[in-house]
């Protein structure tokens, strides 16, 4: 298994550098053996992704050359984005350079974060693409004083506001905020939309019009889950959507559910705090499972009161 990580074999012609144990590829070698719970890469591109977590600036250079012609495009945008992650800018530019694609918009933009970005226009973010970030970040600040400059809206930027996946780090009162600020401006709405999505206009529309009727701030905690459980009980509903409208218009109201844009709405928190407590019956239908029953049980008490 001897140099396994470069990935050469050292049997007829003997390297005398390395025999004589020093050269780079012995060093990369004693350095992987320092590494807690260690093991040979399984490939050139768990190797050069190790030696960006650890920073390891004096071998990325010479794996990079010799292996540049093995990775491929998928590979490449990966280690970018570990690069960028880790604040190896030198690293980023030498993956770029070779190639490499950023992931997403916001990747893209923590690489300029890093300064002084190498010198290529196609690294500048746009007003448009700022905004695009903004809105998926839920950063209110941003895309207020972007809309107030005039970047157009797309309907991109406002469904993934309500297309949630219920992540624990997304900032919902950021999000509430962007949300209010363009339902109070929908009657000039069509005038901030990009030409693009003009024609949509009616399902923005639609979109900045639902709004909560009900403020779960006032509520017992838990009592959302516990009315979704206690509705598969009296229901038993055949399919996951017909679930996933219930719980959409128990925020929003009935006939609020539009199965074209909210039917990914709480998908996440379904599964995480929903689908333990549930399971198909030999009709296919939703039903509770025996935790899902005492969980029903426990609530009706609780929960007797609240309309």
């Amino acid at each position: 298994m001897k140099a396994l990580f470069v990935y050469e074999k050292f049997v007829q012609d003997s390297d005398p550098i390395y025999d004589m144990g020093i050269g780079i590829k012995k060093q990369i070698e004693d350095w992987l053996k320092t590494i807690p719970d260690y093991r040979y890469p399984d490939s050139p591109y768990e190797l050069i992704d190790l030696v960006i977590s650890y920073g390891k600036k004096q071998f990325f250079d010479y794996l990079l050359e010799k292996r540049k012609k093995i990775l491929d495009k998928y590979e490449l945008k990966l280690l970018l984005d570990k690069a960028i992650y880790r604040g190896e800018k030198k690293m980023a530019d030498d993956l770029l350079n070779m190639g490499a694609k950023f992931k997403t918009l916001a990747n893209k933009a923590n690489y300029l974060a890093l300064g002084n970005p190498i010198s290529n226009p196609q690294l500048s973010l746009t007003p448009e693409q700022r905004m695009i970030i903004a809105a998926n970040e839920r950063d209110f600040k941003t895309f207020k004083k972007l809309y107030e400059k005039g970047v157009k809206l797309k309907i991109g930027m406002i469904n993934c506001l309500y297309n949630r996946n219920w992540d624990y780090r997304t900032n919902y009162k950021q999000e509430d905020l962007i949300k209010k600020y363009l339902a109070d401006r929908i009657d000039n709405i069509e005038n901030h939309i990009h030409s693009r999505d003009i024609k949509k206009i009616d399902k923005i529309k639609e979109l900045l019009n639902v709004k909560p009727v009900t403020d779960y701030k006032k509520l017992p905690h838990g009592y959302k889950s516990w009315a979704v459980l206690k509705f598969i009980d009296e229901n038993h509903p055949k399919t996951r959507k017909e679930i996933i409208r219930y719980i959409f218009e128990l925020n929003y109201g009935k006939g609020s559910f539009n199965p074209l844009l909210h039917s990914s709405y709480w998908s996440t928190g379904y599964q995480r705090q929903i689908g333990q407590y549930i399971g198909l019956n030999k009709r296919g239908e939703y039903e509770l499972n025996f935790n899902g029953k005492a969980k029903l049980k426990k609530g009706m008490e609780k929960f007797k009161n609240v309309k």
